[in-house]
């Protein structure tokens, strides 16, 4: 199989009801995405990431419920651009299960996570975590 057969990702959350896993696909430099998709995700610290849903997720949608309400595991994947130097698409970094700690706004919602393994030092630069 080809990869422009392969299904792009244009979803930031994604997963399946009957297992409960929820995937947290975030991308953190925009550069080159439209500019709906120019939302200001990022690393707090180590332990905390700040992300914005899409622009039509509501507080009282089915991903509302599922980033806010307990029993769904959220499984974060973060990439630092969307597409490598030679153009290849970048691969997302699996950083292990998030937790839900609040949120603010609605279409798009802001929400705070917190990393359950904060990201190791080898990540810090690359995803941009602030230095303490």
């Amino acid at each position: 199989m080809s990869t422009s057969s392969l299904p792009a990702w244009r979803v930031s959350l994604a997963g399946t009801r009957t297992t409960g896993q929820t995937f947290l696909l975030v991308t953190l430099n925009k550069d080159g995405m439209s500019p709906q998709a120019q939302y200001g995700d990022r690393f707090l610290d180590a332990s905390r990431l700040l992300w914005h849903s899409q622009n039509r997720t509501k507080r009282a949608s089915s991903h509302g419920r599922i980033i806010s309400q307990p029993g769904h595991r959220l499984h974060l994947f973060v990439r630092a651009s969307k597409k490598r130097p030679s153009g290849a698409a970048a691969p997302f970094v699996y950083c292990g299960l998030v937790e839900f700690v609040t949120w603010t706004g609605n279409q798009p919602i802001e929400v705070e996570w917190r990393v359950l393994q904060p990201l190791p030092e080898h990540l810090h630069r690359v995803f941009g975590v602030p230095a303490r």
